[in-house]
């Protein structure tokens, strides 16, 4: 049942309506089922106690509808699609279920595509492909390009770090295809956190491998892709030449959300404002619904406690993973590091992890991927 979940979980998710939401939903069941083992897992447990302080702090918050509202967002987009990746346990159906997952988002970026290029409209039905001549497929394009580069960097650690890999051209289309996609949604935080990642791992590949014809032509392979799309477009020139903190919009909103969550910061609270209660304070001069920062956001909303509880997550997050990698050397744990590290880049310009639609990708993949540890040695 597990499996059969994950995998209709795997189709629906790229398209973006509210039924995957249900079926992440349904992980309790698997929480009810596997309680004796999870109840010792330190990533749930802090995961718990981070979104139940969130809750507690919503009770007390001042706009109470907006931290529940706020605490639902996290709890669909950190913890149901944990749990139901961690589900499964069987490594053949683990592989199965993500490579279902990744045929059927590239479908859809695929069709986005099609009408960045004017060959189908850009908006069929509910799904809308391009946002302000940006790349958007389905879920703006800032979403879209945290996914894209999400992709994009666990197909570079298969296609850098898989041993005895028969498929190393497919992932090299698959790297090509997301970075085209990721260059047209014009996010400019991916941007940076995929190139600092990018940097990180071809170190770490260099030291690791001592490949350096094989790192080279990694390089300049992206810097031709880079190269061709920017050239071809237009928009792409206009919104990299036009980043200026004094005359773009964009960035204008963010700078002062910037002054305004650090001008919060100088009374600092032990438990925050509340979840997504910090914004309604005097000085949102914009009206923002956050603070493009996600680090300042949450020790904002759920104060100095709230923060250390985020932090204690990553930790348990990145030293499973890490200390999987080193006992198996398997890409799949190594591919999730580079990812979250990408992240936790990116999350410096933005705060997506705050939309379940780009969370839960990042949190079920790690589930999946984690599923069947039964406990952390």
């Amino acid at each position: 049942m597990e499996q059969i979940f994950n995998y209709i979980f795997a189709i629906i998710f790229p398209f973006g309506q509210d039924g995957w939401k249900v079926l992440s939903l349904i992980s309790i069941i698997f929480a009810i089922k596997y309680f004796n083992v999870w109840k010792k897992d330190k990533i749930i447990l802090s995961l718990l106690i981070f979104l139940f302080y969130g809750l507690l702090l919503s009770v007390f918050s001042k706009d109470v509808v907006s931290g529940f509202e706020e605490m639902q967002r996290y709890f669909s987009g950190w913890l149901f699609p944990f749990l139901l990746g961690y589900a499964v346990i069987d490594k053949y159906h683990k592989i199965k279920i993500l490579k279902v997952y990744l045929i059927v988002l590239s479908f859809t970026i695929l069709l986005g595509f099609l009408a960045y290029f004017n060959v189908i409209p850009d908006k069929i039905s509910y799904l809308t492909f391009i946002v302000d001549e940006r790349l958007g497929v389905i879920c703006g394009h800032t979403i879209f390009g945290g996914k894209s580069s999400f992709v994009v960097l666990i197909l570079s650690a298969m296609f850098l770090f898989w041993q005895n890999n028969k498929n190393k051209y497919l992932i090299l289309a698959g790297i090509i295809f997301y970075l085209f996609a990721l260059l047209l949604s014009g996010t400019r935080a991916c941007f940076i956190s995929v190139f600092c990642t990018f940097v990180v791992m071809l170190t770490f590949y260099m030291f690791k491998k001592k490949e350096f014809f094989k790192t080279g032509l990694f390089i300049f392979l992206i810097f031709v892709l880079s190269l061709t799309v920017y050239n071809f477009s237009p928009f792409l020139q206009q919104r990299i030449k036009n980043t200026s903190i004094t005359k773009e919009e964009s960035l204008i909103f963010r700078i002062d959300m910037y002054k305004h969550g650090l001008n919060l910061l100088k009374e600092p609270k032990l438990i925050g404002y509340g979840p997504s209660n910090a914004t309604k304070q005097e000085g949102n001069v914009h009206n923002l619904p956050h603070f493009h920062n996600m680090y300042l956001q949450i020790i904002l909303d759920f104060g100095v406690i709230g923060f250390i509880l985020f932090l204690t997550i990553l930790f348990f997050i990145f030293k499973r993973l890490i200390v999987l990698y080193m006992q198996t050397q398997s890409v799949y744990y190594l591919m999730l590091i580079f990812a979250w590290f990408a992240i936790l880049i990116s999350e410096m310009f933005d705060c997506m992890l705050r939309y379940p639609f780009f969370s839960a990708q990042y949190f079920w993949v790690t589930g999946l991927i984690l599923g069947g540890i039964k406990n952390e040695k």
